[in-house]
């Protein structure tokens, strides 16, 4: 019977989709042999499992960062502070140990219990360097290469100097968040052995009741803010549906904007302010004012014309009026007017 599930997968997509949210309903559905859609039935029974996995030693979970490496994942030498009681009292000295990375730990505990499923879950696997973390274990995690497989493939660890295979019982499931950085740019090495699952923002997803917060309907709000955000920037910097979860009411929906989808667009767009309220249709949440007159002594280096961006005060009402939202995807009254006019006047 053919595995369900690919030795080396990476769930990808802009950020606020549900990845590593995921990574526990594939991690699961590793160890208990099933397709992922069978156990993601009930989160809570996941969440349970996956848990119990962790505590056990079958999930391991690791983040990569720049300056993550070889000696943290694999093996390598590390300083160990220790007591030294000698004859002229206690003291303390520096000790160099071997020291035991994440997925050689998990690599040797998979190897031991053939009959059971390990999972190593790499969260934000494209922050790191992968030729600096994996080195020359990038080759073993190929499917063909893993231990018990046709081209089964050891290799000699630089400092203990054991031999040294990936097991074929250990999966690994990666994150990536493609706004920090396109698969395009992504690792040769990684791309080739990793199968890739993307993860888009989903306005489906959101619950029944994120459709009526006091008139806005979420859904619509996510799906148009991405729409300009992929025609002003690029799919990858998409909003995901995640920044909507636990929106409830007028005052959630305003703390959402004001502590987490604002700021994420001031990242995308580099505090291009313009841009930013044109993604939020000139709802009102950014205000503009020209150059005061008398601010600066007559000069020709001074665009008197040029508008000065601002976000809008936490306390400004117009955070708490649900027309401002409506307004994000729908067309404005003044443009609905004009339109009217138009109308009107060539008829």
């Amino acid at each position: 019977m053919k595995d369900p599930h690919p030795l080396n997968m990476i769930l990808y997509g802009p950020p606020g989709t549900g990845k590593t949210y995921n990574t526990s309903h594939y991690a699961v559905a590793i160890i208990e042999d099933k397709p992922v859609e069978e156990v993601s039935e009930d989160h809570e029974k996941v969440k349970n499992k996956f848990d119990e996995c962790r505590n056990n030693g079958q999930i391991e979970m690791v983040t990569f960062h720049q300056n993550y490496a070889y000696e943290d994942f694999i093996e390598g030498i590390r300083p160990v502070l220790k007591n030294n009681q000698g004859n002229e009292g206690q003291g303390q000295e520096i000790e160099y140990e071997l020291s035991q990375g994440i997925f050689k730990e998990i690599s040797k505990r998979a190897e031991e219990e053939e009959v059971k499923n390990y999972v190593l879950i790499i969260d934000e696997i494209n922050r790191g360097n992968i030729a600096k973390i994996f080195g020359e274990l990038i080759t073993l995690i190929e499917e063909s290469r893993r231990l018990g497989r046709s081209e089964a493939t050891e290799v000699t660890l630089p400092y203990s100097g054991e031999p040294f295979g990936v097991p074929d019982n250990l999966y690994i499931i990666g994150t990536m968040n493609t706004a920090d950085r396109s698969i395009a740019l992504l690792d040769t090495a990684l791309r080739r052995r990793f199968e890739f699952k993307e993860m888009m923002p989903d306005p489906a997803l959101l619950p029944d009741a994120s459709t009526d917060i006091d008139g806005v309907n979420c859904r619509d709000l996510l799906k148009k803010m991405n729409e300009r955000i992929r025609v002003l920037l690029d799919r990858e910097h998409q909003i995901g549906h995640t920044y909507f979860f636990g929106v409830e009411d007028m005052d959630s929906l305003k703390k959402a904007f004001q502590n987490k989808i604002i700021p994420l667009l001031q990242e995308y767009f580099y505090d291009n302010w313009e841009k930013i309220d044109l993604v939020l249709n000139q709802n009102g949440f950014i205000v503009d004012e020209s150059v005061a007159s008398g601010l600066f002594k007559k000069s020709d280096l001074i665009d008197e014309q040029r508008k000065i961006y601002e976000i809008l005060s936490e306390d400004g009402e117009k955070w708490n009026k649900p027309e401002n939202y409506i307004n994000i995807y729908t067309e404005s009254t003044k443009a609905q007017n004009t339109g009217q006019n138009q109308s009107g006047n060539g008829g």
